[in-house]
């Protein structure tokens, strides 16, 4: 996991990682994009 992210993304991440898990890397590359 990178930690070049934006503030905003580390919020989303965290309570995304609970829900998703195993999916994170798809909600990643959907916020890089």
């Amino acid at each position: 996991m990178e930690l070049v992210l934006p503030n905003n993304y580390v919020a989303i991440d965290e309570e995304e990682m609970m829900h998703l898990d195993g999916g994170l890397s798809l909600h990643k590359d959907g916020v890089m994009l």
